[in-house]
């Protein structure tokens, strides 16, 4: 790959150090205005002892001097003390940082760009996503401080066309112009800055020690009574060693040093594997495990994330742990073979490049490859090299279609590992080879035929007969050369018409069936993805397993930023969603209803036909006080699941919230009373739904209990406004039915649940409505107290609940009861 003319360049190349440039400026400028405050405001301390000082000798003396003293010695600690507010105000060192972070990071994208996505087509709109996302995170860390200054000077910043190692910014990099540019001129820069800050050390100890110094001497001399004078300038030495002492810790120059020292070792040792590698082994993937070492590098002293580095030289020698990392990069056939196919080739003809792997990008979805292992040769006699097709051809091909390719074989037993069984079931796409007569490929489809209805892609070779009459799935094929590997002429058509049809099924995968099983058997349904879940699958789920134990201990601890941070870092897609789902419900119930609300959209931008997500954002627009987005979105989901008891009870909730509002702030009962009996349409809607939410699942005590408060409401509200019509009589008929079944129902709950602070609570609200005496009231809500899952939003929701019973003056001994117990 030659890298490409300097007067061909990309927009979004430019555009991208363009954005490099300013924020590079900014975090030099906002750094320097961080340092000059801080600076000042250790000198103005420094100076105010001196005046200290002065005023003491001099102070008294009459005359100019001393009032100049005097006036100085009150405002020079003005000053300070106003510095220090406006500096902390402006929080200038956090500002720096963000903006020196996102320079960085556009640079490493930047790199990435010109190096690992070389070759893929779609590699512009990529880098302006990331730039995107980049600002808004500089945006969000910096407190919407960010004020992006104009930069006008060369493209990119820093370039010296006179130096042949200067980078020039725009061409394509391959490995000798990478080191060149990129690993080297960084080595260069963090040597000189490390012994820079060595220097800048070395003065400040010795002005610390000298100063200290001289604070010891001169308190020693002050005991001679002839020098005793001196005591007094003990004071402004000690100052000065504590200024200098300060600076030396403000500027991080010991952490800073370390840090630099860190990084240079490991780029060292990066650069030092790559010199050992001897040419042949200089390949596209050598290349590749270079550049993402040296960012991830040059960016864990950025992220904070020191070890970081040591996992990237790690992974650059081959000794990743990461099970899908070792099945996405599959390595090429073993030495022998390759040996014997070179030859081969080289009689021929000059043998194709291999061109460098393309990227998948973090979390995209999950695609399985069905795909034999080594050299095979087919009953015809011809040889199909399935390492190759799949390195060279469907590998590149789901990348490009925006898939994390993986690729499933049997172990050496003959039996499928469980984590990649689990993939089988739970991949968005499974593409197999039928190109042979291959028992396990067909075992694995057979499965996946099974068990889910769509996503599925075959492919074969240009020359071989599918086995199978298999007309539903898409198909697609390819063409080999004379040595069984993807034929150079035909191999980006190749690529591109198996990442369309890629991208197709697992559209279709949502719209219509592919699988032969559910094409024919129109009545069977697919199970849903929390079904094919096997716990052998170790593997598979360690990082959800892990995810979960450490968000538990976050929540219990409310740390908030890190339920966030843990789940945004998980790869896996499907095992993401799961997780997602998790953090919401744990974000909704500490009170954060936006980022749950965050998290449920970021779940549908994963799966946007998952149901729990959409009814899930739907109940967070109405925690949030959106009711009208909450009420359209919800209809539409009962237009489908009209049985969705959870859902009807959340509309029941949204309306009874409106309710509310129509008659809670009025002052004096007898107008609260009025205005909740002319909004009582709102009240009778939130009954129908729970009504309805009950009669769907008669498990769901909530609805029913609801049920029964509003129920009880209503006919309240009638007697007191001596209203009467068919629809309170039929009410009042219907009540004894609903409260005994809402009983039955919770004392079923209760046996299946004992000590459920939800169920008690439930029983004591139902007493609220229907006990004879207050004191059943107070024994059941204490009962609710000593249960073991009583969190604080739970008994304020309870206090909500019997606060507006007060507020109509509803039996209110009983509704005092509750609440003698709950304040």
């Amino acid at each position: 790959m030659n890298p490409q003319p300097t007067d061909n360049v990309s927009p979004v190349l430019k555009n991208a150090w363009q954005r490099y440039a300013e924020f590079d400026l900014g975090a030099v400028k906002a750094s320097a205005q961080h340092l000059r405050l801080r600076w000042w405001i250790l000198a103005l301390g420094v100076l105010a002892t001196l005046l200290a000082v002065l005023s003491d000798l001099y102070g008294e003396e009459p005359g100019l001097t001393g009032r100049v003293l005097g006036l100085a010695l009150v405002l020079i600690p003005l000053v300070a003390s106003a510095l220090t507010s406006f500096a902390n105000r402006l929080q200038r060192g956090e500002y720096w940082l963000a903006l020196r972070a996102g320079a960085e990071e556009i640079k490493k994208e930047i790199y990435l760009y010109r190096t690992l996505l070389q070759v893929q087509p779609d590699r512009d709109s990529w880098l302006n996503d990331r730039l995107a996302e980049i600002q808004r995170r500089v945006f969000e860390t910096a407190g919407g401080q960010v004020n992006r200054r104009d930069y006008s000077g060369p493209l990119p910043p820093y370039h010296n066309p006179a130096d042949r190692d200067s980078d020039p910014g725009f061409n394509d990099l391959l490995p000798e112009e990478y080191l060149r540019f990129r690993l080297r001129d960084q080595l260069r820069w963090h040597k000189n800055s490390a012994a820079r800050l060595q220097r800048l050390k070395t003065r400040l100890q010795a002005a610390v020690f000298a100063f200290s110094g001289l604070s010891t001497v001169l308190a020693a001399a002050a005991n001679i009574p002839q020098f005793s004078g001196l005591a007094i300038w003990v004071a402004f030495t000690t100052a000065l060693a504590t200024a200098f002492t300060s600076w030396l810790e403000l500027r991080r120059v010991e952490a800073t040093i370390d840090n630099y020292h860190r990084v240079v070792l490991e780029l060292n040792l990066i650069q030092d594997h790559w010199k050992s590698l001897p040419p042949a082994r200089r390949s596209g993937d050598e290349f590749f495990k270079l550049v993402l070492a040296t960012e991830r590098v040059l960016w864990s002293q950025h992220s904070r994330f020191i070890a970081e580095m040591r996992k990237a030289v790690a992974e650059l020698r081959g000794e990743s742990t990461d099970t899908l990392d070792k099945v996405a990069g599959m390595p090429a056939p073993a030495a022998i073979d390759e040996a014997v196919l070179a030859q081969a080739m080289q009689k021929a003809g000059p043998a194709e490049a291999e061109a460098p792997e393309p990227m998948p990008r973090p979390g995209a979805p999950h695609a399985l490859a069905l795909l034999p292992a080594g050299r095979l040769r087919r009953s015809d006699g011809r040889w199909l090299d399935f390492d190759a097709i799949y390195r060279r051809l469907v590998r590149p091909a789901l990348i490009q279609a925006g898939f994390t390719p993986l690729r499933l074989s049997p172990t050496d037993n003959g039996h499928l590992a469980p984590d990649l069984f689990q993939e089988l079931l739970l991949s968005d796409l499974v593409v197999a080879d039928l190109s042979l007569d291959q028992a396990d490929t067909f075992y694995a489809l057979g499965v996946r035929h099974a068990l889910r209805k769509g996503g599925i892609l075959h492919i074969y070779e240009s020359t071989a007969t599918l086995p199978l009459n298999l007309v539903q799935p898409p198909a697609s094929l390819y063409h080999c050369d004379e040595f069984g590997k993807p034929d150079p002429q035909h191999r980006q058509t190749d690529i591109d018409a198996l990442a369309e049809l890629a991208r197709a099924a697992r559209q279709s995968a949502s719209e219509q069936g592919q699988s032969p099983i559910y094409a024919l058997l129109t009545g069977l349904s697919e199970p849903d993805r929390s079904a094919l879940s096997t716990p052998d699958a170790v593997g598979f789920w360690r990082e959800y397993q892990d995810w979960k134990m450490r968000v538990n201990a976050a929540r219990e601890q409310h740390r908030v930023g890190d339920i966030l941070l843990l789940t945004e870092e998980i790869s896996n897609p499907v095992v993401r969603q799961q997780a997602i789902a998790e953090a919401g419900q744990i974000l909704s119930g500490l009170g954060y209803h936006h980022l749950a609300l965050q998290q449920y959209r970021r779940g549908l931008e994963l799966n946007p036909e998952n149901r729990a997500f959409q009814r899930e954002e739907a109940f967070e627009l109405g925690r949030l006080g959106q009711t009208g987005e909450a009420i359209a979105r919800l209809e539409r989901l009962l237009a489908d699941t009209p049985a969705d008891a959870e859902t009807q009870a959340f509309m029941g909730r949204l309306y009874k919230a409106m309710w509310r509002q129509e008659w809670e702030p009025q002052a004096e009962l007898s107008a609260r009373l009025k205005a909740a009996q002319e909004n009582s349409y709102l009240l009778q809607r939130s009954l129908d739904y729970y009504l309805s939410g009950y009669a769907a699942d008669q498990n769901h005590y909530y609805s029913g209990i609801n049920a029964v408060t509003l129920a009880s409401l209503a006919l309240y509200l009638a007697h007191k406004m001596s209203q009467s019509d068919p629809q309170t009589a039929a009410l009042k008929q219907q009540l004894p039915a609903l409260v005994g079944a809402v009983k039955f129902a919770l004392a079923q709950a209760d046996r299946r649940r004992t000590g459920d602070y939800w169920v008690k609570a439930s029983q004591a609200e139902l007493a609220v409505c229907t006990a004879a005496r207050p004191e059943e009231v107070n024994r059941l809500y204490r009962q609710a107290l000593v249960a073991s899952n009583r969190p604080a939003r739970a008994i304020r929701s309870s206090i909500e609940q019997l606060e507006m019973l007060a507020g109509l003056h509803f039996r209110p001994a009983h509704v005092q009861a509750g609440l003698d117990v709950l304040k």
